[in-house]
């Protein structure tokens, strides 16, 4: 069964006052998801390795990421010491959802200055 999702994203320009809007939406393919909860400290940086039903499936498509923590960001990538995301702080506000390169086999995480409690839900593609 795929996966079906729905985003939408409303801008406002505080200096004109001119309101954007984006919506869209997107399926998967494949049936499996994978989510992980764990503390990121600051000790370094923490591989979180794809699932093999994902790799070994369509690959991987969307990550989900949900800070839980109020005030200490995290940043990630699929290469090790490679971040090309970074997620503020937000107390299970601030979520973020991007694509991942079908060939990716990890998420390599780390927290800026403090330990960070996230969610990553990976889904295959």
């Amino acid at each position: 069964m795929a996966t079906s999702f729905s985003t939408s994203l409303n801008y406002t320009d505080a200096t004109e006052g001119k309101v954007t809007r984006y919506n869209s939406s997107f399926a998967t393919a494949g049936d499996y998801v994978q989510v992980e909860r764990l503390l990121i400290t600051v000790a370094g940086e923490i591989e979180i390795p794809i699932n093999a039903a994902i790799t070994g499936g369509n690959g991987p498509g969307w990550v989900f990421v949900k800070n839980h923590d109020a005030t200490n960001y995290l940043k990630f990538g699929t290469v090790t010491t490679v971040y090309f995301a970074e997620l503020d702080p937000g107390d299970g506000t601030e979520t973020m959802a991007i694509p991942i390169a079908r060939g990716a086999t990890s998420l390599f995480v780390r927290a800026d200055t403090a330990n960070v409690d996230a969610t990553f839900e990976i889904h295959e593609r």
